[in-house]
């Protein structure tokens, strides 16, 4: 495996730690001050809906079903809307497990690259002849 590949893998395992799809209290708002990618739209019909690229013009929501063709759904017709959005709980857990595993990495890997002080083996201090006067 490479580097790239590693990371790129860290980074969704993270990325789907920190986010969950849960409901969302107001659709207008949510869909107003965010720009989610999908979502998924329970209607006043017994039909769910997982529509792709919404926008909200007016009272109405636009967007893409999977096979790309526009959907409308009016706000008023919508009992329930889930988004994905950031778990605070799970981004607090991730960054915890990344902390405490970098620091057993670097605990770890410390050992085998040597002590940051060299062993001295012999006396470092200079040696001078001292000069001895006899009289």
């Amino acid at each position: 495996m490479s580097l790239r590949q590693f990371t790129a893998s860290i980074l969704l395992v993270t990325m789907a730690g920190c986010t969950t799809v849960r409901p969302v209290s107001s659709p207008r708002d949510f869909l107003n001050s965010r720009t989610p990618g999908r979502i998924w739209v329970t209607a006043e019909q017994p039909s769910e809906y997982e529509i792709d690229s919404p926008k909200v013009l007016a009272d109405t929501v636009f967007g893409f079903d999977a096979k790309g063709e526009s959907i409308t759904l009016p706000i008023a017709t919508i009992k329930q809307l889930r988004a994905s959005q950031i778990h605070k709980g799970r981004t607090a857990a991730v960054v915890l497990v990344v902390l405490v595993g970098g620091a057993a990495a670097i605990s770890a890997f410390q050992g085998l690259k040597g002590d940051s002080e060299p062993e001295i083996t012999e006396d470092a201090r200079p040696r001078f002849q001292l000069l001895r006067f006899h009289w």
